[in-house]
């Protein structure tokens, strides 16, 4: 019989293990959950404490320590090269003031096979859910492994509810701005009209307090701020600071009336204010931004300079827009100390490009090498009114020694070639090198390593019921010399942006009912259907419909009944429209704004069966527009089978695709559309030549709208490097259309071939002096192509150039415009060629026989 006092202490237990219970999460792991899924070569898996990813080329191996995975080994399977020598890291992500330095328990792990879709290829995908008790955070990692792959995706996410103000770690003789109190506002009527620096702003009902922390008596400091009255309500506002505890307080800034931008169209004004000694007496004190007039008192940045300044901010710590104008304010004698974007003070860290964390971290030896990074710019009218006009690629190579340590905020990859073994490290965002995005991070390279930072999510977008997805990273390995390398990135980059059923075509646009400056011959039913049949004569593939089909704004009732054919110029809809297009054997695109809902899409599509939509004016500015324009592209992409995709910007003054983003979705148009600033047909091949080096260019639109020097054949025959168009009124103006149309033919007759195989670039890089071009070939095959210039400054009408991925033998040459065939030897991969005049080019197909 049990007595009382045992039951008495039974229940003591049992209420003391229950109520333990409650603070542990549910559904949490003490171990790593056992997990074996298998697709082809490929395999994810779990053995005691490690998880292990292999594509059946590469493999890498996770630890589990109480902060989340780390990596300990990346291993080419083929060559059997460790590239983590000496792991160090606990963990290979931490989203800065939340899980940093924090503890995590496993929620979940698991693995399972994605099925291929009209956007992705069949792969495995391992999900781990780590939670964060002290945070109430939970982060997603995400590993895709395709079969036979020699790369691996990683993904994170991150799940939060609404946060209070996150503390502020100090560090010692670094000035710290706090903010007091104040909600962050991002005023979204008025987003596109400023910086976002600017835009984004901290508010408060009458005042705005910041605490600036680790003053230093025997230094002068100057502060600084900016602010505007967005929407013109009469805000008036002054500055003071005082010491905490004292009443007395010094006027920094009196009364001023912010700059009114709604009715007057006035810029934010910035201030740079001498801070009085009587305030820095003490190691802190506080700035006020008090409400004298209008709704709220409100402030965009606040920042401070300090003599001799012991802790200088770096430029990469600041907005990219925004870095070079506060540094160059700095006094003679001062650094800058400290930044707020006060529209996001929570991370003391700038809003838009400042990297919010880690999402990459590889222990890897670079010591003694040359570490290779490579990014590129956004060609927009800000782009080309440069002078003289700048290259599309920047590459940047660094000599690593020992104590080496350098970020590169501007860069879309790394490489790096150890003798036989390559690795590069591509980060898929929306970054170039010119536009800044959000949260985009950086490669920072240092004595243990390579990071790679920004998570793509700030906090104020985090969800408390979803996870939201970042910014994905690559790491490829490689067996070989560098073209080895290029040619394994080539490789991964298709299978994460899989082919569409496009394919390689060529395509001219009509003209735009709205620019009227640049178009003759405004969109209509006539119009288009008369250019289907000039079109398809000149040996074009595909007609883009531009804008100025749909329905005139005075005509709408309702929002969405804009997007149907505006019966005024298309009285038949789209019936003339489609009739035409079978008639000359033509595909249809449609130029619409990014706005355009699914349903609209799916209408326009039934009754045209358009290939793609031109999307102009797609920005992706922040996760909300990002997350919505995958969401719409997803569905219609189901929807059409794959049939019909996307054509977006890499950016205009605010950021769209990028070159690594979004490319799943269709095409990316390299040159903007609509405008007169065009770049100069003399830098056409050398652009092509860049894309070519990192990019598969077969999802690349080139719209041709100014030769230079060249010939339009040139021209044309230089963006067959990727996806060749032009406008229909611009090439009704060519002098000489059979010599473009040969050249179109040529290109639509080996259209399959051309885009199963990789496209590199060969010679040298374009100059005005060079022999240049692009080989395209998949190794193993004996069949490709050459396109090879001579350009107008080249003095040497005989030359040899270095084909990839032959070796030596004789091949087989044909001439596709001559209609000529000749047998040559190759060396090597080294080929003689002749072109007798400067600023001519050859179309080949080569067998190795």
């Amino acid at each position: 019989m049990i007595s009382k006092t045992a039951l008495k202490n039974y229940a003591s237990v049992i209420k003391a293990a229950a109520f333990a219970f409650l603070f542990i999460p549910a559904f949490c792991f003490a171990f790593i959950p056992q997990i074996d899924k298998s697709l082809g070569k490929a395999r994810i898996y779990s053995e005691d404490e490690q998880l292990i990813a292999s594509t059946g080329k590469v493999q890498r191996v996770w630890q589990w320590t109480d902060y989340g995975f780390g990596t300990v080994s990346l291993k080419n399977l083929s060559t059997g090269k460790e590239w983590i020598e000496e792991p160090e890291n606990n963990c290979d992500w931490a989203y800065f003031g939340i899980t940093e330095d924090k503890k995590g328990v496993i929620r979940k792990l698991d693995a399972e096979v994605q099925q291929a879709t009209p956007f992705s290829k069949e792969h495995l995908r391992l999900r781990a859910v780590i939670y964060y008790p002290s945070e109430r955070t939970s982060v997603l990692y995400e590993v895709c492994v395709y079969p036979g792959a020699e790369g691996i995706k990683t993904q994170l996410g991150i799940k939060r509810p609404p946060q209070n103000i996150a503390p502020i770690k100090t560090e010692k003789n670094k000035i710290i701005i706090k903010a007091e109190n104040g909600s962050t506002h991002f005023p979204d009527d008025f987003r596109d009209q400023t910086d976002p620096a600017f835009a984004t702003v901290l508010s408060s009902s009458s005042k705005i307090s910041f605490q600036i922390k680790n003053i230093s008596y025997d230094r002068d400091y100057v502060l600084g701020l900016s602010w505007w009255d967005w929407n013109g309500t009469g805000r008036r506002q002054r500055v003071v600071a005082r010491i905490e505890g004292e009443r007395s307080e010094a006027i920094l800034i009196p009364t001023t009336t912010l700059p009114d931008y709604k009715n007057k169209q006035e810029k934010p004004d910035e201030f740079s204010i001498t801070v009085p000694g009587d305030m820095l007496l003490e190691d802190d004190f506080i700035v006020e931004v008090q409400k004298r007039q209008g709704p709220d008192a409100v402030i965009s940045e606040i920042w401070i300079y300090e003599e001799n300044c012991r802790k200088p901010m770096h430029r990469s710590e600041l907005p990219v827009n925004r870095a070079e104008v506060i540094l160059g304010k700095a006094p003679e004698g001062f650094g800058l100390a400290a930044y707020m974007d006060c529209g996001e003070r929570n991370l003391q860290r700038r809003s838009y490009n400042q990297s919010r964390g880690v999402t990459e971290e590889l222990n890897i030896n670079f010591s003694g090498g040359k570490v290779n990074f490579a990014g590129y710019n956004c060609i927009n009218e800000d782009f080309l009114k440069n002078e003289p006009q700048q290259p599309l690629l920047k590459e940047e190579t660094l000599n690593v020694q020992s104590d080496t340590s350098r970020q590169f905020e501007w860069a879309n990859l790394m490489t790096f070639q150890s003798g036989e073994n390559g690795i590069a490290v591509v980060k898929e965002s929306n970054q170039c090198r010119n536009l800044d995005s959000f949260d985009t991070g950086w490669f920072s390279l240092t004595p243990s390593g390579l990071t790679v930072t920004g998570w793509g999510i700030r906090q104020f977008e985090m969800k408390a019921d979803r996870f939201r997805k970042g910014w994905p990273t690559w790491v490829i390995l490689s067996k070989g010399d560098k073209d080895e390398l290029l040619l394994s990135m080539k490789k991964f980059d298709r299978l994460v942006f899989p082919e569409d059923s496009l394919g390689r075509f060529t395509y001219c646009r009509t003209g735009s009912r709205y620019n009227t400056k640049l178009e003759k011959n405004p969109v209509n039913s006539k119009n288009v259907t008369e250019n289907m049949a000039r079109a398809g004569k000149a040996g074009f593939g595909i007609v883009n419909i531009d804008s100025g089909w749909e329905l005139q704004k005075e005509k709408r009732l309702i929002g969405r009944d804009m997007w149907r054919p505006d019966s005024e110029f298309f009285p038949n809809q789209w019936e003339d429209v489609f009739k035409a297009m079978l008639e000359n054997n033509l595909r249809t695109g449609l130029s619409a704004k990014n706005s355009i809902e699914t349903q609209d899409l799916n209408w326009n599509y039934e009754k045209l069966k358009n290939s793609f939509w031109t999307l102009d004016n797609s920005k992706i500015r922040d996760y909300k527009e990002l997350e919505s324009f995958r969401r719409r592209s997803e569905e219609y992409l189901n929807q059409t089978e794959g049939n019909s995709c996307f054509s977006m910007e890499t950016g205009k003054e605010y950021p769209s695709a990028g070159y690594y983003c979004l490319r799943e979705y269709g095409k990316i148009r390299l040159y903007p559309d609509n405008t007169e600033l065009q770049r100069n047909g003399n830098h056409i091949l050398q652009d092509c030549w860049e894309l070519a080096k990192y990019n598969n260019p077969g999802k690349w639109q080139l719209l041709l709208q100014d030769f230079g020097d060249y010939s339009p054949e040139f021209a044309a025959a230089a963006s067959c490097a990727g996806l060749p168009g032009m406008k229909a009124q611009f090439f009704e103006d060519i002098e000489d259309k059979q010599a473009v149309s040969n050249v179109f033919e040529v290109y639509a007759q080996n259209s399959a071939e051309l885009y199963s195989h990789f496209t590199f670039p060969i010679g040298e890089r374009p100059n005005g002096r060079s022999w240049a071009g692009f080989q395209f070939c998949s190794p193993g095959d004996k069949e490709g192509f050459i396109l090879i210039f001579r350009e107008k400054e080249n003095t040497y009408s005989k030359n040899t150039v270095r084909l990839k991925f032959l070796g030596s033998g004789k091949l087989k040459i044909t001439n596709l415009l001559e209609e000529t065939e000749k047998i040559t030897d190759c060396d090597d991969g080294f080929v003689g060629l002749r072109m007798d005049k400067p600023g001519d080019f050859l179309f080949l197909k080569y067998k190795k026989l």
